[in-house]
């Protein structure tokens, strides 16, 4: 990685040892529950696709793997998660609504489940994103979610 023009790194380490834990993937794999992976069909607009076949005319998918860190290839991603904020908020607050409407209803079931709980109760959702529009959109699903459906 180019950490050209950095400047403070290790303030920021500094800090940052105070809130982060770094553990190796290999010493907490067994901890971890196994990945649930979905792909999603995104309904993007006319004009987001158009603005993205624009941006595409031209460049190659090779020259994009092969020139990764080239401001062509990061500019074609940040216009495709530009583009996709839309659906991505829209599948985060249906995901986070269901969670939180399984909580309710185990909260105030009066049934007799001898304890059990129910396991989307206990599920926990971890959003990872790149670029700061996709960052504040999944931000702001949350907070829409959170407004209506206390989360925990």
């Amino acid at each position: 990685m180019n950490f050209t023009g950095s400047t403070k790194l290790g303030e920021l380490n500094l800090m940052l040892r105070t809130i982060m834990i770094r553990r190796f993937k290999k010493d907490v794999l067994a901890e971890l529950p196994s990945k649930d992976r979905q792909l999603l069909f995104l309904q993007i607009t006319d004009k987001e696709k158009k603005l993205m076949t624009e941006r595409m005319s031209g460049v190659k998918m090779e020259t994009m793997i092969r020139d990764f860190n080239s401001p062509t290839t990061i500019d074609f991603f940040s216009r495709s998660a530009t583009a996709k904020t839309g659906a991505v908020k829209d599948y985060v607050k249906e995901l986070l609504s269901a969670g939180s409407e399984a909580k309710k209803k185990s909260d105030g079931d009066d049934g007799d489940d001898e304890g059990g709980e129910d396991e989307d109760q206990n599920k926990k959702v971890l959003l990872f994103a790149h670029y700061k529009v996709m960052m504040e959109a999944l931000e702001e699903a949350v907070q829409e979610v959170s407004k209506t459906n206390p989360l925990d």
